[in-house]
């Protein structure tokens, strides 16, 4: 094995390693996260009093997505609910229905 003597990178000063390290960049660029869910988001949504998607809930309290028209199943190896209001579906749990969930504003008869 050799030692180097000259930089790797010519005109590129080498890192200083004592300098305080950037935060890691997110692995998905924001237009592809952009209005998407995860469970941990749905929590706190109903934390905050909200349709686990982040909508505003139904005045009638006793009305669930099962009987909204906006629920569609889906099939991808299993059965999957979804919403067909929302922008982005995905095929994973972020965007996954909940049948017994109360029903958000966008609720529509006729399921």
């Amino acid at each position: 094995m050799t030692d180097r003597t000259e930089p790797l990178f010519p005109g590129i000063p080498p890192a200083d390693p004592d300098a305080p390290k950037a935060p890691l960049a997110s692995a998905w660029p924001e237009w592809f996260t952009a209005g998407k869910t995860t469970p941990a988001t749905h929590k706190d949504n109903v934390r905050r009093g909200l349709h686990p998607f982040g909508i505003r809930l139904h005045r009638n309290a006793s009305l669930r997505c099962k009987t909204c028209r906006h629920a569609k199943r889906h099939r991808w190896g299993g059965t999957y609910w979804k919403c067909a209001t929302l922008p982005v579906q995905t095929k994973g749990p972020g965007t996954d229905l909940r049948l017994k969930w109360r029903a958000c504003q966008r609720w529509e008869g006729g399921a």
